[in-house]
């Protein structure tokens, strides 16, 4: 029996180019898509050359489990992108990381490898209001207050060697 109104399996063909069409079945449906438009990368205060996407910072953030009340700790943060998307779902963020210059920020007028994204003033036209708040400077904390969001607790610190006493602690087995 055929169930149209609640179907069991739902397969959607896809047309990539003429050439490429595409059959497969739908296994999940979002209901955030505003996440990913409001934390678009293009509209963020303070970016650096190796920011990670937002839509795979927010799969990331969900695939965590991510939630109001979570923890969330970031060791290698840099400029924020999976502690915004974690913090985005309502976890409490913790990161860190080893260079000093992305904790540090930019100064205004700074590049800060997003000049693609810039008015010819300089200045990100979503970002423009967000950046008087960290005058002189672009942190990390810029993004979180750009979205209203609690700051997070940043470290610098080495997380190469985070876990190495567990490791001479004869708890080896735990650890590849």
């Amino acid at each position: 029996r055929v169930e149209l109104k609640r179907p069991a399996a739902v397969f959607v063909v896809v047309e990539w180019r003429p050439s490429a069409v595409y059959f497969g079945r739908l296994v999940g449906r979002t209901t955030r898509r505003d996440l990913v438009r409001r934390s678009d990368l293009k509209r963020r205060v303070y970016l650096g050359p190796t920011a990670l996407d937002n839509e795979l910072a927010l799969v990331a953030a969900c695939v965590a489990r991510c939630r109001p009340g979570a923890l969330a700790l970031d060791p290698y943060a840099g400029t924020g992108s999976i502690l915004v998307a974690c913090a985005l779902l309502g976890a409490h963020c913790f990161g860190a990381d080893i260079d000093w210059r992305i904790l540090r920020g930019k100064q205004r007028g700074e590049n800060d490898g997003a000049a693609r994204r810039r008015r010819p003033d300089g200045r990100s036209a979503a970002a423009a209001e967000v950046v008087a708040h960290d005058e002189p400077r672009k942190t990390i904390f810029s993004n979180f207050r750009q979205y209203g969001l609690p700051l997070p607790e940043i470290l610098r610190l080495d997380a190469s060697r985070l876990f190495a006493h567990f490791r001479d602690a004869g708890l080896s087995e735990f650890f590849d």
